[in-house]
């Protein structure tokens, strides 16, 4: 048995009761736990803990989610409905029967709406239907060209969703693939405005990813048990797509284009506000550089929050993101504040690169150790707990190539110092060299480790 899977028994519960022997992720030295001799009865107290102990209860969730340890919850998907208000927070749980059973009934009724088809909806026969209703006519008011243009748009959506995470078995399964399609033809049909628009299948895909680990078999659920009632496998697409679409709510003008010709897409002016406003404001420096070189935000920010980074980093850490992002809420701001602190964390490096360089590491961010940090930076910064400026440049810690230069031009003006201090000045260049090829080399183990991780997948 693997360490991951120790440790990920020791979360969820095991069906083996017995101690055993566990690693700590922190030292790695073993220790030794008891388990839960099933995993409902974690579940079970968890639900009791979070969303039966009132107010107490959803300030703990939200305290969890933005400290990113809601990757131990066995049911996060249930948290993140409660953050997105699927689950009114004013809601007693003794509600929640009749509004689950509302939004399924819902949900039914929207997807039977969208999915007809003339093949088996005979026309009535009358003289103006006959008319205008046959498929060899051009009528775009007709039932089927309603019809064509549906499996035209069914079309695109299936070539977006047979490459949605390709590495994962569970998204290429059939049944995955018939989940998808209907939550996304059925959002399209009732946002006409928007339509259907690439990247959405990809928000949804970490919808279903977070809600199969919680949902509990058809068989086992107890009609008096409200959190079996509210997991159920039955209704796992109905009560994915009502998740999807309160996160739809929220990003949808991300994915719209110009309200006017002259106009610019919403996602345009959010990433020109994230470059331009904030991080002028912020750090002027790290703008006017990215400013001086002609890069438009756009180009990078798009992407990052569109997706909500989920291109950017391992599924596991772009969860932890989604939590902090649900639970702090306020119009999702925290995505804007998230893409200010990747910024900040690559400061130093863009600075000493050209426009060419800068946006390869702009859209090809670098492993980073602890995903954690950009939600903590990020609040600091909207909660004014944060120095409004960026350090000087002078601050920085040189850079390998700048402790190269500074040694080469040290040298070369030698000659004018005693012999004493030519040996202090060198031996201090030797040292700075050293130190940066440690941090370089320690860098490298990082980099190393995050990618093996990601190799790995999930657990």
């Amino acid at each position: 048995m693997s360490r991951a899977v120790l440790i990920a028994d020791e979360i969820f519960g095991s069906s083996e009761p017995e101690p055993v022997l566990a690693v700590n992720p922190h030292n790695f030295e073993p220790v030794r736990v008891a388990r839960d001799a099933k995993a409902p009865l974690n579940k079970e107290k968890t639900f009791a803990k979070y969303f039966q102990s009132g107010p107490a209860g959803y300030s703990c969730l939200v305290n969890e989610a933005l400290a990113g340890k809601l990757d131990k919850c066995p049911l996060r998907s249930l948290a993140w409905r409660v953050f997105l208000e699927v689950i009114p927070t004013d809601s007693l749980p003794e509600e929640w029967f009749g509004l689950f059973e509302h939004l399924r009934n819902e949900y039914t009724n929207l997807k039977a709406k969208h999915q007809l088809d003339p093949h088996h909806t005979p026309i009535q026969p009358t003289s103006s239907a006959e008319s205008t209703d046959h498929p060899l006519l051009d009528n775009p008011e007709s039932e089927w060209d309603k019809y064509y243009k549906a499996q035209e748009l069914k079309t695109e959506i299936m070539q977006d969703i047979l490459r949605t995470y390709q590495e994962m078995d569970y998204f290429q399964l059939p049944s995955t693939h018939e989940i998808m399609m209907n939550i996304l033809f059925t959002y399209c049909c009732e946002h006409p405005d928007v339509s259907y628009r690439q990247g959405m299948h990809e928000l949804l895909a970490l919808v279903l990813y977070i809600m199969n680990k919680d949902i509990v078999k058809a068989s086992e659920v107890d009609q008096n048990s409200l959190w079996t009632v509210v997991c159920n496998e039955e209704y796992f697409e109905h009560d994915a797509f009502a998740l999807f679409n309160k996160i739809m709510l929220h990003t949808k003008p991300w994915f719209m284009g110009a309200a006017s010709r002259h106009g610019e897409p919403p996602i345009v002016t959010k990433s020109k506000n994230i470059q331009n406003v904030l991080l002028k404001k912020i750090d002027p420096l790290l703008h006017s550089h990215l400013t001086e070189l002609g890069i438009e935000p756009q180009i990078y920010a798009l992407r990052w929050v569109r997706l909500m980074f989920g291109r950017e980093f391992h599924v596991e850490d772009v969860l932890l993101l989604w939590d902090a992002i649900f639970a702090y809420g306020q119009q999702f701001i925290l995505v804007e504040y998230i893409c200010i602190a990747m910024l900040l964390y690559i400061r130093d490096e863009l600075l000493e690169k050209d426009s060419n360089e800068c946006l390869f590491r702009l859209l090809k961010f670098p492993p980073v150790e602890d995903i954690r940090v950009f939600v903590g930076r990020s609040k600091d910064l909207i909660e004014g707990r944060h120095p409004l400026f960026a350090p000087p440049v002078a601050e920085r810690p040189p850079s390998l190539l700048s402790a190269f230069s500074a040694s080469v031009r040290s040298k070369a003006e030698s000659h004018e110092l005693p012999i004493g201090e030519k040996l202090k000045k060198l031996e201090a260049e030797n040292q700075s060299i050293k130190m940066q090829q440690q941090h370089l080399s320690s860098r490298l183990e990082r980099i190393v480790h995050v990618l093996q991780q990601a190799a790995r997948g999930p657990q």
